[in-house]
Protein backbone atom coordinates (compact mmCIF):
# COMPACT_ATOMS: atom_id res chain seq x y z
CA UNK A 1 0.00 0.00 0.00
CA UNK A 2 1.53 3.74 -0.89
CA UNK A 3 1.67 6.39 1.79
CA UNK A 4 -0.37 8.58 -0.05
CA UNK A 5 -3.51 5.64 -0.14
CA UNK A 6 -2.78 4.82 3.45
CA UNK A 7 -2.86 8.23 4.79
CA UNK A 8 -5.72 9.27 2.97
CA UNK A 9 -7.47 6.18 5.08
CA UNK A 10 -6.14 7.38 8.09
CA UNK A 11 -7.21 10.89 7.75
CA UNK A 12 -10.61 9.23 6.66
CA UNK A 13 -10.69 7.46 10.06
CA UNK A 14 -9.74 10.73 12.39
CA UNK A 15 -6.11 9.47 13.21
CA UNK A 16 -3.62 11.34 14.00
CA UNK A 17 -0.55 11.36 12.26
CA UNK A 18 2.77 13.10 11.12
CA UNK A 19 5.36 11.95 8.71
CA UNK A 20 8.88 11.37 9.96
CA UNK A 21 11.86 8.99 9.10
CA UNK A 22 13.63 9.03 5.51
CA UNK A 23 10.38 10.25 3.84
CA UNK A 24 10.51 13.45 5.27
CA UNK A 25 13.90 13.59 5.13
CA UNK A 26 13.53 13.20 1.51
CA UNK A 27 10.64 15.79 1.29
CA UNK A 28 12.96 18.02 3.26
CA UNK A 29 15.49 18.24 1.06
CA UNK A 30 17.73 15.47 1.18
CA UNK A 31 17.65 12.75 -1.67
CA UNK A 32 18.18 9.16 -0.72
CA UNK A 33 15.99 6.17 -0.57
CA UNK A 34 13.91 4.63 1.87
CA UNK A 35 12.93 1.33 2.90
CA UNK A 36 9.72 1.89 5.54
CA UNK A 37 7.11 4.55 6.07
CA UNK A 38 7.43 5.79 9.48
CA UNK A 39 4.90 7.88 11.49
CA UNK A 40 4.81 10.28 14.63
CA UNK A 41 1.60 9.65 16.42
CA UNK A 42 0.77 10.37 20.03
CA UNK A 43 0.52 7.37 22.56
CA UNK A 44 -3.48 7.56 23.02
CA UNK A 45 -4.11 6.66 19.58
CA UNK A 46 -2.05 3.35 19.45
CA UNK A 47 -5.18 1.40 20.28
CA UNK A 48 -6.96 2.88 17.00
CA UNK A 49 -3.84 3.03 15.11
CA UNK A 50 -3.31 -0.70 15.52
CA UNK A 51 -6.93 -1.95 14.85
CA UNK A 52 -6.81 0.20 11.42
CA UNK A 53 -3.20 -1.65 10.16
CA UNK A 54 -4.10 -4.68 10.86
CA UNK A 55 -7.27 -4.46 9.09
CA UNK A 56 -5.37 -3.54 5.90
CA UNK A 57 -3.58 -6.66 6.22
CA UNK A 58 -0.57 -5.90 7.54
CA UNK A 59 0.99 -7.93 10.65
CA UNK A 60 3.07 -7.26 13.73
CA UNK A 61 6.73 -7.63 13.36
CA UNK A 62 8.08 -6.06 16.62
CA UNK A 63 6.25 -3.64 19.13
CA UNK A 64 7.49 -1.97 22.15
CA UNK A 65 5.93 0.33 24.62
CA UNK A 66 7.44 3.49 22.20
CA UNK A 67 7.06 1.92 19.09
CA UNK A 68 5.20 -0.69 16.61
CA UNK A 69 6.21 -2.08 13.85
CA UNK A 70 4.21 -3.73 10.91
CA UNK A 71 5.17 -5.96 8.10
CA UNK A 72 3.64 -5.39 4.81
CA UNK A 73 0.70 -7.42 3.34
CA UNK A 74 2.43 -7.96 0.07
CA UNK A 75 5.52 -7.70 -1.71
CA UNK A 76 5.28 -4.26 -3.27
CA UNK A 77 4.26 -2.41 0.15
CA UNK A 78 6.28 -1.44 2.38
CA UNK A 79 7.03 -2.01 6.43
CA UNK A 80 5.50 0.66 8.36
CA UNK A 81 6.66 1.71 11.63
CA UNK A 82 4.53 3.96 14.04
CA UNK A 83 6.23 5.63 16.61
CA UNK A 84 4.89 6.43 19.62
CA UNK A 85 5.02 10.05 21.36
CA UNK A 86 3.60 11.69 24.38
CA UNK A 87 0.65 13.96 24.13
CA UNK A 88 2.31 17.35 24.82
CA UNK A 89 5.22 16.02 22.47
CA UNK A 90 3.08 15.19 19.72
CA UNK A 91 1.21 18.61 20.22
CA UNK A 92 4.71 20.75 19.54
CA UNK A 93 4.71 18.87 16.64
CA UNK A 94 1.82 19.09 14.90
CA UNK A 95 1.99 23.14 15.68
CA UNK A 96 5.19 23.57 13.73
CA UNK A 97 3.91 20.58 10.91
CA UNK A 98 4.18 21.31 7.58
CA UNK A 99 2.99 20.35 4.26
CA UNK A 100 4.81 17.73 2.04
CA UNK A 101 5.12 18.57 -1.66
CA UNK A 102 2.28 19.25 -3.91
CA UNK A 103 2.63 15.36 -5.65
CA UNK A 104 2.14 14.37 -1.78
CA UNK A 105 -0.26 16.55 -0.95
CA UNK A 106 -2.80 16.12 1.64
CA UNK A 107 0.25 14.81 3.97
CA UNK A 108 1.89 16.23 7.03
CA UNK A 109 5.54 16.26 8.58
CA UNK A 110 7.24 17.45 11.07
CA UNK A 111 9.51 20.94 10.47
CA UNK A 112 12.69 20.55 9.72
CA UNK A 113 14.08 21.84 13.45
CA UNK A 114 11.93 18.73 15.10
CA UNK A 115 13.41 16.52 12.28
CA UNK A 116 16.92 17.51 13.03
CA UNK A 117 15.99 17.03 16.27
CA UNK A 118 14.59 13.25 16.35
CA UNK A 119 17.73 12.15 13.93
CA UNK A 120 20.24 13.71 16.59
CA UNK A 121 18.02 11.86 19.38
CA UNK A 122 18.32 8.48 16.94
CA UNK A 123 22.51 9.30 16.94
CA UNK A 124 22.64 9.83 20.51
CA UNK A 125 20.33 6.72 21.83
CA UNK A 126 19.89 4.57 18.77
CA UNK A 127 21.58 1.15 18.14
CA UNK A 128 24.68 1.37 16.03
CA UNK A 129 23.70 -0.02 12.92
CA UNK A 130 22.10 3.38 12.08
CA UNK A 131 24.46 6.26 13.28
CA UNK A 132 25.69 6.06 10.27
CA UNK A 133 22.38 6.85 8.16
CA UNK A 134 21.35 9.37 10.78
CA UNK A 135 24.58 11.22 11.05
CA UNK A 136 24.43 11.75 6.71
CA UNK A 137 20.63 12.81 7.31
CA UNK A 138 21.75 15.60 9.55
CA UNK A 139 24.95 16.43 7.21
CA UNK A 140 22.90 16.32 4.27
CA UNK A 141 19.39 18.30 5.76
CA UNK A 142 21.82 21.37 7.10
CA UNK A 143 23.35 21.08 3.60
CA UNK A 144 20.78 21.69 1.19
CA UNK A 145 18.80 23.90 3.58
CA UNK A 146 21.82 26.50 4.51
CA UNK A 147 21.51 26.04 8.01
CA UNK A 148 24.32 28.05 10.26
CA UNK A 149 25.35 25.96 12.74
CA UNK A 150 27.29 28.66 14.51
CA UNK A 151 23.98 30.53 15.11
CA UNK A 152 22.41 29.24 18.33
CA UNK A 153 18.75 30.05 16.50
CA UNK A 154 19.62 27.23 13.48
CA UNK A 155 18.75 30.42 10.93
CA UNK A 156 18.82 29.62 7.28
CA UNK A 157 20.05 31.44 4.98
CA UNK A 158 18.08 34.30 2.68
CA UNK A 159 18.39 32.41 -0.34
CA UNK A 160 16.50 29.49 0.68
CA UNK A 161 13.42 31.34 1.79
CA UNK A 162 11.39 29.50 -0.25
CA UNK A 163 11.31 26.00 1.50
CA UNK A 164 8.58 24.93 3.68
CA UNK A 165 10.79 24.01 6.50
CA UNK A 166 11.95 27.01 8.51
CA UNK A 167 14.29 26.93 11.80
CA UNK A 168 11.87 29.43 13.35
CA UNK A 169 9.29 29.31 15.25
CA UNK A 170 6.30 31.37 13.28
CA UNK A 171 5.09 33.14 16.46
CA UNK A 172 8.68 34.66 17.21
CA UNK A 173 8.18 38.13 15.98
CA UNK A 174 12.19 38.73 16.89
CA UNK A 175 12.93 35.49 15.12
CA UNK A 176 14.34 33.70 18.11
CA UNK A 177 13.34 29.94 19.40
CA UNK A 178 12.03 29.99 22.51
CA UNK A 179 13.35 26.51 24.23
CA UNK A 180 11.35 22.94 23.79
CA UNK A 181 11.41 20.05 25.91
CA UNK A 182 10.92 17.22 23.14
CA UNK A 183 9.88 13.87 25.10
CA UNK A 184 11.12 11.77 22.46
CA UNK A 185 11.63 7.92 23.90
CA UNK A 186 14.01 5.21 23.35
CA UNK A 187 13.56 3.51 20.27
CA UNK A 188 16.58 1.35 19.80
CA UNK A 189 15.32 -1.67 19.98
CA UNK A 190 12.79 -1.26 16.58
CA UNK A 191 14.52 -3.00 13.72
CA UNK A 192 15.66 -0.93 10.47
CA UNK A 193 12.91 -1.26 7.51
CA UNK A 194 15.80 -2.43 5.16
CA UNK A 195 16.07 -5.57 6.51
CA UNK A 196 12.10 -6.45 6.10
CA UNK A 197 11.07 -4.76 2.33
CA UNK A 198 11.09 -6.80 -0.24
CA UNK A 199 13.22 -6.30 -3.22
CA UNK A 200 10.23 -5.81 -5.45
CA UNK A 201 9.38 -3.26 -3.01
CA UNK A 202 12.77 -1.89 -2.91
CA UNK A 203 13.29 -1.67 -6.71
CA UNK A 204 9.76 0.07 -7.10
CA UNK A 205 10.03 2.66 -4.83
CA UNK A 206 13.68 3.44 -6.38
CA UNK A 207 11.65 3.69 -9.79
CA UNK A 208 9.09 5.77 -7.97
CA UNK A 209 10.56 8.87 -6.56
CA UNK A 210 11.69 11.02 -9.53
CA UNK A 211 8.06 10.42 -11.09
CA UNK A 212 6.14 11.03 -7.89
CA UNK A 213 7.77 14.13 -6.49
CA UNK A 214 9.20 15.98 -9.70
CA UNK A 215 9.05 19.19 -8.70
CA UNK A 216 11.00 18.34 -5.59
CA UNK A 217 13.31 16.35 -7.64
CA UNK A 218 13.44 19.31 -10.22
CA UNK A 219 14.44 21.90 -7.35
CA UNK A 220 16.81 19.62 -5.46
CA UNK A 221 18.84 19.48 -8.37
CA UNK A 222 19.04 23.49 -8.58
CA UNK A 223 19.87 23.99 -5.20
CA UNK A 224 22.38 21.45 -4.30
CA UNK A 225 25.02 23.28 -2.52
CA UNK A 226 29.09 22.39 -2.71
CA UNK A 227 30.64 20.21 0.12
CA UNK A 228 30.54 22.03 3.68
CA UNK A 229 32.19 20.89 6.89
CA UNK A 230 30.19 20.19 9.57
CA UNK A 231 30.97 19.51 13.42
CA UNK A 232 28.57 17.88 15.73
CA UNK A 233 29.25 17.66 19.37
CA UNK A 234 26.97 15.26 21.21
Amino acid sequence: MQLSVLSQSAREQGLAFLLIGGHAVIAHGHPRNTFDLDLAVPRSAVEAWRAFVLARGYTIHREGSTFIQFNPPDTLSLPLDLMLVSEETYRQFEAAAVDTPVSAAGLRMVCLRHLLALKSHAIRHGHAGRIEKDLDDVIGLVRVNRINVADPNGETSSSNTDRPNSMKNSSDSNGKIEPETLDLPDWSRADDGSTRVSPDAAFALCEQYAAEMPELVKKLRAQRPPPCPVEFVL
